[in-house]
């Protein structure tokens, strides 16, 4: 009995983590769509070569940053699922599309 109390123990601790990790992630996802909106917002006002450059760099920057946290957000489910198989299968995640 003592070792399902301990197992039991560990799998809530491991949940908790997960679930953390994945709030973080998610956090740090939604500010990277508010920051890649702002800089689309200020390569489609302005005309200085210097500053279109400066955000062709930074939107290719906080595109690489969203791909990594999504991929990040997908490993996690799915590692979570496969630990808990009674867990619903993870909604496919959408890429983001600035229109």
């Amino acid at each position: 009995m003592k070792k399902s109390t301990r197992f039991s123990s560990r799998s809530k601790k491991q949940s908790f983590l997960f679930g953390e990790e994945r709030r973080t992630l998610l956090r740090n996802l939604e500010e990277t769509k508010r920051e890649l909106d702002l800089a689309y917002i200020g390569f489609n006002q302005c005309s200085d070569p210097d500053l279109i450059e400066f955000y062709l760099y930074e939107i290719n920057a906080l595109r690489a940053q969203h791909t990594y946290l999504l991929r990040r957000i997908k490993a996690l489910d799915s590692n979570t699922s496969s630990a808990q198989p009674n867990a619903p299968a993870p909604t496919p995640n959408q890429p983001f599309q600035n229109s």
